[in-house]
């Protein structure tokens, strides 16, 4: 319940005093944000977030945080571009000391299908997770370094099956691109996180396209081992049997946010 907190910051608008002042409405733009997903209320919400960061940028054109805030609305937008501008110029004014402007240069990078630009973001942002520099944005450290392997498996991901679209012999690196995201899914499942079961449901379908990606590599005219399609096709029918394992769990009544018919179209 985000109102006790909201009715904390209007009353500290209230006192007028400057860095106060800013201080809580960075905070009101920030939940209204982060409520922006409220049925019924998206609109008013983002516009109410919007506002609350122009309104602080209107007094302090130099503050990062509030210019932070105003790209991701813009982000959220569909404004790519102009996203793209004010994430930039935010790590150019804080000394690029704002590891959120990593992850959502990310996002940005990654929606123009710009994958190595995307990784090199992603990668940044995991690492100052990991060292500590990188403040909480979910539950846990733990959540946020979770969170951030999935986005670079996720972008590997999305590289190789991009780089299959040539189906040809320029497809080849789509493989290793395939075995990166695996690894990255495989580095979220060691966290052991309540989100496992989902992450283990990615990590059996990028084996699913890791291995017809495999078995294709003929037909558009690139080497393959015997070892390499023996390991293709252990790792499907692995992946066939756990994500079996997960529909009995959740017919038994298990709680698991993955669609039925996603399970039983594997």
């Amino acid at each position: 319940d985000w109102a006790p907190a909201q009715q904390v910051f209007d009353g500290l608008l209230t006192k007028k005093v400057q860095n106060v002042e800013a201080y809580a409405m960075l905070s009101l733009g920030n939940i209204y944000f982060a409520n922006s997903n409220i049925p019924g209320r998206y609109s008013k919400h983002i516009g109410y977030a919007a506002d609350f960061y122009k309104r602080i940028l209107q007094k302090d054109t130099a503050n990062a945080y509030a210019a932070n805030g105003l790209g991701t609305i813009l982000a959220e937008k569909a404004e790519l571009f102009k996203a793209k501008e004010v994430f930039n110029r935010v790590r150019e004014v804080s000394g690029d000391s704002i590891a959120d402007a990593h992850l959502n240069l990310g996002h940005i990078y990654l929606a123009q299908k710009r994958h190595p630009e995307a990784l090199q973001m992603y990668q940044s942002y995991l690492k100052r997770t990991e060292d500590g520099s990188a403040p909480i944005t979910s539950k846990s450290r733990t959540d946020d370094k979770v969170d951030v392997l999935m986005y670079i498996a996720f972008a590997y991901f999305d590289w190789a099956r991009q780089t299959e679209l040539f189906n040809n012999a320029k497809a080849a690196p789509a493989d290793e691109r395939y075995k990166k995201a695996m690894e990255h899914l495989e580095l979220a499942l060691e966290e052991n996180t309540s989100r496992n079961i989902v992450l283990t449901y990615n990590l059996c379908m990028t084996k699913l396209q890791a291995a017809n990606c495999v078995l294709q590599k003929l037909t558009r005219n690139i080497r393959r081992t015997a070892a390499e399609v023996e390991e293709a096709l252990n790792g499907l029918q692995k992946s066939y049997e756990t994500v079996e394992e997960i529909l009995k769990k959740k017919n038994e009544g298990l709680k698991v946010t993955i669609a039925t018919t996603m399970l039983n179209d594997f």
